[in-house]
């Protein structure tokens, strides 16, 4: 896995009624000049298997906290405009999470509620058959 291989892709958050496009949701993709594309279940999975997901998800949340307040300064978005960002449970469970999740963001300039951490329903059941 080559760092330049890695980047974030934003899929914008719509109100189906209104279309307001109320946030995103940043998205890491790798593309392997050996392999092609390599889908985001495997690698993250990978990623959890060997002990490399701290540190990966650590990148992407400051790539993606970075960008949004680059994309902050130059678009004029709404003050309840959210990122989301897909953190693994195995992150949460780091002991110094918080803190280095609220030292990134203030280092960005960026407020809380500005912010959405998730966790995708495919990554709960896969800790569900770990723990069960």
């Amino acid at each position: 896995m080559e760092i330049g291989e890695l980047f974030l892709v934003y899929q914008p958050i719509v109100d189906i009624n209104t279309r307001a496009i109320l946030g995103a949701e940043a998205l890491c993709r790798w593309v392997s000049a050996e392999r092609g594309i390599i889908s985001p279940l495997k690698f993250i999975t990978i990623a959890e298997d060997i002990g490399f997901i701290n540190e990966l998800g650590y990148q992407i949340i400051k790539t993606a906290m970075g960008e949004f307040r680059h994309f902050s300064q130059r678009a004029s978005l709404k003050d309840d405009f959210l990122l989301h960002i897909n953190v693994s449970p195995w992150q949460l469970n780091e002991p110094h999470f918080h803190e280095c999740f609220t030292t990134i963001m203030k280092e960005n300039g960026l407020k809380a509620n500005s912010l959405c951490v998730e966790i995708t329903e495919t990554v709960i059941e896969r800790i569900n058959e770990h723990f069960i």
